[in-house]
């Protein structure tokens, strides 16, 4: 085969493979680009998936630590009624002013308004509280009473209205609906933790 010269070379064939060439780059240069541009929205896409899970499981987590401090606040519900029933014994027993009903009412009603303002955005939690309300009140009544009663040198009396038993009755109801807004809050933070 013998070498091309310049001049053997028709000008059309070359103007002709010139265009080809030119076409083809072209068109790789177009799905070069076109392979980039999906690249790139898939890499938008799959980042976007990302930062979704990871909002989820921000969400996810807020909302465990919220279950939690719930149940914290109803465990403290709890303790402020039986340092209250206990600073009752005591003040009953030693007469000794020391032991008073206050500090621990204090606590439980601090408690109860923290539970409520946590779950305020959740209606059958506030009516169930409602209903725990009225029990923590009655019950915190119920020692006030009995303290006062001995602060006044009844002693007699109080020790009376203790061995009614209206008072276990009364913290007994209230401990049992704790024990169910504390199941229902778990039972959430089950759903949630999953």
């Amino acid at each position: 085969m013998r070498p091309l010269h310049p001049r053997s070379v028709r000008p059309r064939r070359l103007l002709r493979a010139l265009l080809v060439w030119s076409w083809r780059a072209r068109r790789a240069t177009h799905l070069l680009a076109v392979a980039a541009a999906l690249a790139g929205l898939g890499t938008l896409a799959a980042g976007l998936i990302a930062a979704g899970a990871l909002r989820a499981q921000g969400d996810a987590e807020r909302w465990v630590t919220h279950t939690h401090a719930v149940l914290a606040q109803l465990d403290t519900v709890r303790d402020g009624t039986l340092r209250s029933e206990t600073s009752e014994r005591g003040y009953l027993l030693t007469g000794d002013p020391a032991y008073h009903v206050a500090a621990g009412e204090a606590q439980a009603r601090r408690a109860f308004a923290a539970a409520r303002r946590l779950t305020r955005d959740d209606a059958v939690r506030q009516r169930q509280l409602d209903t725990l309300g009225s029990l923590l009140e009655q019950r915190l009544g119920q020692l006030r009473h009995i303290a006062a009663l001995a602060a006044d040198g009844e002693h007699p009396a109080a020790l009376a209205v203790v061995r009614s038993g209206v008072g276990r009755r009364t913290q007994a109801r209230l401990e049992a609906r704790l024990d169910r807004l504390a199941a229902a809050e778990r039972t959430l933070l089950v759903a949630r933790l999953a």
